[in-house]
């Protein structure tokens, strides 16, 4: 994975500054997908992708964004890179060095909801 010299923390504040409204969007609409973005060291996953990923990998990072523009949390998960190109849990569609999209089976608001709170409960 090419990083340009830029490190991880550096990649995921490039990524929120320049595709924050597409990773909402397509967030706001998934219901069964994990949308996952290169950091050079780790992949990452934000929000209904987060919990899809955590469901998977239990002991994966997490941290909450506190988004001052919208004054609203994203919430992101991450697992390291080499990590998820050959898990066989995962059916991939979409692959490339930045990017992967895997269906990951479904779940429910509730579920999505319980977790998400206990997520915020731990950055409070």
């Amino acid at each position: 994975m090419k990083t340009d010299g830029l490190l991880s923390g550096q990649r995921i504040i490039e990524l929120l500054t320049t595709r924050l409204k597409e990773i909402t969007d397509k967030e706001m609409q998934n219901e069964s997908s994990i949308y996952l973005y290169s950091t050079g060291t780790y992949w990452v996953a934000f929000e209904r992708s987060a919990f899809l990923l955590y469901k998977l990998y239990p002991s994966c990072g997490t941290m909450l964004f506190n988004m001052e523009k919208s004054l609203q949390h994203l919430m992101m998960t991450f697992v390291p890179y080499s990590s998820l190109p050959r898990d066989k849990r995962l059916a991939f569609s979409k692959r490339r060095d930045d990017y992967m999209e895997a269906r990951a089976g479904t779940f429910t608001m509730k579920e999505y909801g319980t977790w998400y709170r206990r997520q915020e409960k731990k950055y409070s």
